[in-house]
């Protein structure tokens, strides 16, 4: 429905999304925070309203509920969050490599690499060396990204070694197959 301004232009009235966060988002922000405490789904859904319809405010309302949540809605948090590529996503993130979560720490040591973190370099060689294939497909990764082309010697033997391991070695190993075949195409 359309109606007349003040001014005499027709606008249209604000949907429910533009009204909660117009004076500063407290109805949105007041459903998150309740989201948070009842539903995984449901706090992630808010995240996502908020991510695409306020990005410059994502990050304030989001970054400190990373280390609060439990660790496949931050997973799934940081992934949302990492195209805004938001100040004070790497702190946010970093914290979480020390988690039991191999997975969420293999999501953060991407992040980090993506975000090109100063401190980086020092956990990709932990995840090298690490049992997770997983987190060795993260570090192999790094090699490629972030530790420029010397480093590429060492990430092809790396990747050939998840190619002849056991299935779930063999699927991390698939997961770099694109950015590797690169690679050897470069050393041709």
């Amino acid at each position: 429905c359309i109606r007349d301004s003040p001014e005499g232009a027709r606008v249209r009235p604000p949907r429910g999304d533009e009204r909660a966060i117009a004076p500063g988002g407290e109805a949105l922000l007041h459903e998150l925070g309740i989201a948070l405490h009842m539903h995984d789904e449901l706090f992630l859904s808010h995240a996502g309203r908020i991510i695409t319809g306020f990005p410059e405010h994502a990050a304030g309302y989001l970054l400190p509920e990373i280390g609060q949540v439990d660790a496949d809605v931050a997973d799934r948090l940081i992934r949302q969050l990492l195209p805004l590529r938001p100040d004070g996503l790497a702190d946010a993130v970093r914290p979480l490599l020390e988690q039991p979560d191999t997975h969420l720490q293999a999501t953060a040591l991407r992040t980090l690499i993506a975000l090109e973190d100063a401190s980086v370099r020092t956990f990709i060689d932990a995840a090298l060396r690490s049992s997770n294939p997983r987190l060795r497909a993260a570090g192999i990764h790094g090699l490629v990204i972030i530790a420029g082309r010397p480093a590429h010697r060492d990430a092809m033997p790396a990747w050939e070694g998840l190619l002849q391991g056991t299935v779930e070695e063999q699927q991390a190993a698939l997961s770099l197959f694109a950015e590797l075949e690169r690679l050897r195409g470069e050393e041709r």
